[in-house]
């Protein structure tokens, strides 16, 4: 069983990251001196083995993730890069990386005007439902999640960032919605109107 390997120092000066310095050389060195026949066949998680399945994965999409520690910049942040396209993602200061929103209560009378199927792209419909007087959005071949109402027509989601608004027409009729998810996308409500 390897858990770390021999290579491996661990350094008290990082007690939250203390793999900040182990680098790619390290590993390789490492692996150019590992005997495979020395591990048993219990299974058991290895943060070398976590490395280095993370290492083989990037190497296949040719990945480059880098983390930049507030030593470098102002704060945390994430360099992706794949393809020649760089993104630079800067750490959120909150726990789950979503802007704080607060839920209001909304009749169930309300929430059934949104019922139905919205066309987001061919093939890609977001079904919202109602159960148990709470609103669901489903994306086509996703899960359902919990909708919270931060006011009438306008929703968010609590599983990533992201949030719902209704549109209606001048008859109060809901025709349309607009997903703000990276952006705004629109779908338009499919079916007959009741």
């Amino acid at each position: 069983m390897v858990l770390l390997d021999e290579n491996f120092t661990f350094s008290l000066g990082d007690v939250l990251d203390p793999y900040a310095d182990y680098t790619r050389s390290d590993l390789n060195e490492f692996l150019r001196s590992f005997d495979p026949d020395s591990l048993s066949s219990e299974q058991v998680y290895s943060n070398l083995g976590f490395g280095l399945l993370g290492s083989i994965a990037a190497d296949a999409a040719r990945i480059r993730v880098t983390f930049a520690t507030p030593a470098e910049s102002s704060s945390p942040s994430i360099e992706f890069v794949q393809a020649g396209q760089t993104i630079n993602a800067p750490r959120v200061e909150d726990g789950l990386g979503t802007t704080e929103r607060e839920e209001i209560p909304l009749d169930s009378a309300v929430l059934n005007d949104y019922q139905g199927e919205y066309e987001l792209a061919e093939g890609v419909a977001i079904k919202v439902s109602v159960r148990d007087s709470q609103l669901f959005i489903q994306v086509t071949g996703q899960q359902a999640f919990p909708a919270f109402a931060m006011d009438t027509d306008r929703f968010f989601l609590r599983v990533v960032d992201a949030e719902i608004e209704f549109l209606r027409d001048d008859g109060g009729y809901v025709h349309e919605l607009i997903l703000y998810q990276a952006g705004e996308h629109r779908a338009r409500r499919l079916g007959e109107r009741l």
